[in-house]
C-alpha cells in the first residue's frame, strides 16, 4: 500500500492525525493488540494511505517491543447500507468462526451518524508479490471456497449475513445494465470498438438485450460473496493465512459469481501463464473439492454454472469498465479475449438469440 505524505488532504475525507490519535485514546485500541507499545502513540507513526470524499484510510506503525507494528484505521462516510456494509459485517462477525476470514478487528465504532472507524489488523495484499504465479491463484480459489462454504445457505450464521448484506438483484445492477446499454450504443459510433466487437463477439449486441440471470445459476445456492476479488483485496496475514479485505461490494448471492470474477479476470490479467482451459479446469475441480469438505455438493453440471456465472457477472461491469476506457482513448489489450470468451461461453451453453 503505497503511503501519502500529507498531514490531511483537504480535497478528500475531512480526518487530521490529531482526530485519529483522540479515537485511538479514547477506544483504549492500544490495549487491544496482541503486542506492547514501547511508547505513546504519535502524529509521526501515521501515514495516510487512501483520502477522499467518503473513504479515508491510514497505516498506523505502532511502536511495539518487537519493532514496528502496522494497523490499519478505515473510515468510511455515508448513510447505512451503502457505505457501511463491511463496518456491519465486521462488526457482526468478529467474534464468529468467521473471523479467520477477516483482517483482526480491534475497534468499529459510528461517529456522528454517518461516520463509521475500523481499527483492524494490517495485512499483506497479494499484488505486492514480485511475481504472481497460478499456484498463488490455486491458494486463493482454495480459500474462497473455504469462505463459501462456512457461509452457505444450511450454515447457522446464514440468517446474521442475510439481514446485513443484500442479495444479487438490485437496483444497482439494474443500472449498471442499463449503462452497459448506453455504451454499447456508442461503440457501435465508435470505428475501432465497433471493428473489435464484430470481429470476436458480433452477437454481444443482442446478449444484452436477454435476461442472463440464469435460473441455475440463481438456485445454486447462495453464501457470503465478496464482490471485488481482485489480488489487491486478497492478503495473507504473518502466519500466510489468506484473508479478504474491503467487503464494500459484498452480497449475499450465488457463490458462482465470486468464483468467475477470481478465476477468469485473474487469467485475463496474466497471458503469460498460458493454457488458460487447463487452468481454468483444474481451478474449477479444487474449487468443487474444497467445497465438498465444507459440506457443498453441487447436483447441477459445475461447468455450466460456471460458464453461466461468467456472464452474468461479465456484463455488469467488466463489460462496461473497458469499453468506456477504450471509448476514452485507453488501450484495453486484454478486451478482444474478453470477447472471445464470451461469444464461446454463449455458444457452450447453447443461447439463442
Amino acid at each position: 500500500m503505497k503511503e501519502i505524505d500529507f498531514e490531511r488532504n483537504v480535497s478528500g475525507l475531512d480526518i487530521t492525525k490529531a482526530q485519529v490519535l483522540e479515537k485511538w485514546t479514547e477506544w483504549e485500541v492500544e490495549n487491544k493488540l496482541l503486542v506492547k507499545l514501547i511508547e505513546p502513540l504519535q502524529g509521526h507513526h501515521l501515514s495516510f494511505i487512501k483520502n477522499t470524499n467518503s473513504l479515508c484510510v491510514l497505516k498506523i506503525n505502532t511502536p511495539s517491543v518487537n519493532g514496528p507494528y502496522p494497523i490499519i484505521v478505515k473510515i468510511n462516510k455515508g448513510p447505512i447500507p451503502r457505505k457501511q456494509t463491511e463496518w456491519l459485517l465486521f462488526k457482526n462477525i468478529k467474534e464468529t468462526e468467521l473471523k479467520e476470514f477477516i483482517p483482526d478487528v480491534y475497534e468499529a465504532q459510528v461517529c456522528h451518524d454517518d461516520e463509521t472507524w475500523v481499527f483492524m489488523e494490517y495485512l499483506t495484499p497479494f499484488d505486492q508479490e514480485k511475481e504472481l504465479t497460478v499456484d498463488h491463484m490455486y491458494r486463493m480459489v482454495s480459500r474462497v471456497a473455504e469462505l463459501h462454504a462456512a457461509t452457505f445457505e444450511h450454515q447457522p450464521v446464514s440468517t446474521l449475513l442475510s439481514g446485513i448484506l443484500s442479495g444479487f438483484q438490485s437496483k444497482g445492477r439494474t443500472h449498471h445494465l442499463d449503462m452497459m446499454k448506453s455504451q454499447l450504443q456508442q461503440a457501435k459510433e465508435d470505428p475501432f470498438l465497433s471493428q473489435l466487437i464484430n470481429d470476436h463477439c458480433p452477437e454481444l449486441y443482442q446478449l444484452v438485450e436477454i435476461d442472463l440471470d440464469f435460473p441455475e445459476v440463481m438456485k445454486s445456492g447462495l453464501c457470503l460473496n465478496h464482490g471485488d476479488l481482485h489480488i489487491g483485496n486478497i492478503c495473507y496475514d504473518s502466519n500466510e493465512r489468506i484473508k479478504f479485505i474491503d467487503f464494500s461490494a459484498a452480497t449475499y448471492s450465488p457463490c458462482w459469481l465470486d468464483v468467475v470474477k477470481l478465476i477468469e479476470f485473474m487469467m485475463d490479467h496474466h497471458p503469460e501463464w498460458g493454457g488458460q482451459r487447463k487452468i481454468r479446469n483444474k481451478a474449477l475441480r479444487l474449487y468443487i473439492q474444497t467445497m465438498k469438505k465444507g459440506g457443498v455438493k453441487f447436483t447441477r453440471n459445475c461447468y455450466r454454472l460456471y460458464r453461466a456465472a461468467y456472464l452474468m457477472t461479465v456484463f455488469e461491469k467488466e463489460l462496461r469498465r473497458h469499453i468506456k476506457a477504450i471509448l476514452q482513448g485507453e488501450t484495453r489489450h486484454i478486451f478482444p479475449g474478453i470477447l472471445k470468451k464470451i461469444s464461446r461461453f454463449r455458444k457452450r451453453l447453447h443461447l439463442r438469440l
